[in-house]
């Protein structure tokens, strides 16, 4: 849902419909701003999320460091059971020559994917995925996992409040009064 008081503090939400298993879902991603005089009002935007993704350049060790060291425990700290996807963008630019040999003059290596997916785990991400968005490689597949990743939770809190009301019951029918 788009706010347009909150123009100067976060991009607009990018909407589409997107099908996934036969079924059709309307999809809105926030790609909020991350500098410091933004943190209210994108820390604002955690209660209103499904599912947070992580995303970092897999050419950049530095941009993992700072989900690791900044967004992860910011995501964290609003909604510890919001479920979390780590995602490296910009993929392609791993087999790049011009950011090898770049990187290599700084002593640098780009971000690999076990790497990705060791950070993912250590982070408590339901998934790592990778995309590159001038390829257009896996840029969907992310999409249709915060879909599924979103379903398989909804459905998890579905059941636990079933067995919540199934718990209530149950003590309501075990009260006895005596008169």
């Amino acid at each position: 849902m788009y706010q347009s008081g909150l123009d100067h503090y976060a991009y607009r939400p990018e909407q589409t419909y997107v099908a996934v298993d036969g079924r059709l879902y309307q999809v809105g991603i926030w790609d909020t701003k991350g500098n410091p005089e933004f943190d209210a009002v994108r820390k604002s935007l955690y209660s209103c999320a499904d599912v947070v993704l992580l995303c970092f350049a897999v050419s950049s060790m530095a941009s993992l460091k700072n989900v690791i060291d900044k967004w992860s425990l910011e995501a964290d700290a609003s909604g510890p059971s919001l479920p979390k996807i780590l995602v490296g963008m910009k993929a392609d630019l791993r087999e790049n020559r011009d950011v090898v040999d770049y990187l290599a003059q700084k002593r640098l290596k780009p971000v690999t994917y076990c790497q990705g997916l060791n950070a993912a785990k250590e982070l408590g991400c339901v998934s790592y995925l990778e995309c590159s968005a001038v390829t257009g490689n896996g840029a969907l597949k992310v999409i249709e996992e915060s879909i599924r990743v979103y379903l398989h939770c909804y459905s998890l809190r579905r059941e636990t409040e079933k067995m919540e009301e199934r718990k209530r019951q149950r003590k309501k029918k075990k009260r006895c009064v005596i008169c």
